[in-house]
């Protein structure tokens, strides 16, 4: 692994000799510079050791830091950078020689680079296609000499998860590539994964799994928010995500949940999604309605027949007469004989508006199905909505 530190003149080019330890560890290192004390401490897991510095400060201290490493046997380069370093500028010189997985050593690093480092370490990670282990920070008490080292790749690592959880407020959508940096934490790991899933349910257009997903992103949530001290940089984007999942959740009908999901869907600008899902509600609930009213889980008796829900659906906007019938449909046989024998009586159908779903159809679903633009003055979040509160008036008879 790759260590990189930075180096300062010191106060009056000098640095105070401090007791150095990690963070919850009793070994003690006792030096001046906090690279010696880094690499003593992390030997076994450093191969090469690179100090950025400025001319003056190389000047003052690379000879007495070469000679406190000829002990380390680690190989120490030098990389010189100018006064008023700037990221791009450490990123191009780090970049130059990163080859591998490495820590950074922020502790004497230069005015500004602190307050970079995240745009620092995330532009290497992603050009090198490599990962860092450690980042370092070296507090020393000038009253008892103590350096204590820390490591604050936990912050770092959930920074990274708060964009993910950003971007999840925002889209609706995670990535997982970093989902390796959380392999040691059951916790984080169940949460990505949760909305790992989520994202992939959505794109099977799979309602049910979709529901599932959110329900198990809830929960992964709501177990981060009891642990008292971790966690603290995200929980305020887990409670507003609880906050925006939470009514599709308690929802205690499938068809309110299903409604809310797309109406979700909407205001998170996944307009295709929503196309899609509403017209899968709609012929759903349409079969649901006029054959299995009575019963909660209608598909697997469905399955089993070899009837399919499109089929029958297509069946019903014909027979209801919501949508015309064209020269070459065909009501398929065994459909038909299902319908004979199974179609419960009602009137409800009239209730629904035929001109609604029709333009649903004909402007939008239909539309996107083959391919061809949305007219710019049919206003597709509207009619989305106006077709699922007439759904649910429709299956609120059943």
């Amino acid at each position: 692994m790759q260590y990189f530190s930075f180096l300062g003149t010191g106060t009056n080019q000098q640095y105070s000799i401090a007791d150095y330890h990690l963070e919850n560890s009793h070994e003690v290192v006792k030096t001046e510079f906090v690279q010696e004390a880094i690499s003593r401490l992390n030997y076994n897991q450093i191969d090469e050791v690179y100090v950025l510095c400025t001319q003056k400060s190389k000047e003052t201290f690379e000879n007495r830091l070469l000679d406190h490493f000829k002990e380390i046997s680690l190989p120490l380069h030098f990389i010189e950078i100018t006064e008023n370093v700037s990221v791009e500028e450490i990123v191009e010189k780090v970049g130059t020689v990163l080859t591998s997985d490495f820590m950074m050593d922020i502790t004497h690093s230069y005015r500004s680079i602190p307050m970079s480092v995240m745009m620092i370490v995330k532009y290497l990670e992603l050009a090198k296609n490599v990962r860092l282990i450690h980042l370092y920070y070296g507090n020393y008490n000038r009253d008892t000499h103590e350096g204590i080292i820390y490591d604050l790749i936990d912050s770092y690592n959930q920074s990274l998860i708060v964009e993910e959880l950003q971007s999840f407020d925002r889209f609706l959508t995670v990535s997982t590539k970093s989902l390796y940096r959380y392999e040691d934490d059951e916790k984080l790991k169940q949460l990505i994964h949760a909305f790992d899933q989520f994202n992939h349910m959505l794109e099977y257009c799979d309602f049910e799994q979709s529901l599932q997903s959110i329900k198990a992103i809830v929960e992964r949530c709501r177990s981060i928010l009891k642990v008292d001290s971790q966690y603290v940089l995200i929980k305020p984007y887990l409670r507003k995500i609880i906050e925006k999942l939470e009514p599709i959740n308690n929802s205690v009908l499938a068809v309110d949940k299903k409604m809310k999901l797309v109406k979700l869907l909407i205001n998170h600008h996944q307009t295709q999604m929503a196309i899609t899902f509403t017209d899968q509600l709609i012929r759903e609930e349409f079969v649901h309605f006029a054959y299995f009213s009575q019963q909660k889980d209608f598909k697997s008796g469905l399955l089993e027949r070899g009837l399919k829900v499109y089929d029958l659906s297509q069946d019903l906007f014909v027979y209801w007469e919501i949508r015309p019938i064209k020269d070459k449909y065909r009501v398929n046989d065994q459909v038909l004989k299902y319908r004979k024998n199974h179609l419960q009586p009602t009137e409800n159908y009239k209730k629904l508006n035929a001109d609604l779903i029709n333009g649903f159809y004909n402007n939008i679903r239909n539309k996107v199905n083959h391919g061809v633009s949305i007219d710019l003055k049919t206003d597709v979040t509207k009619t989305i909505e106006a077709c699922l509160d007439n759904l649910r008036e429709f299956v609120a008879r059943r």
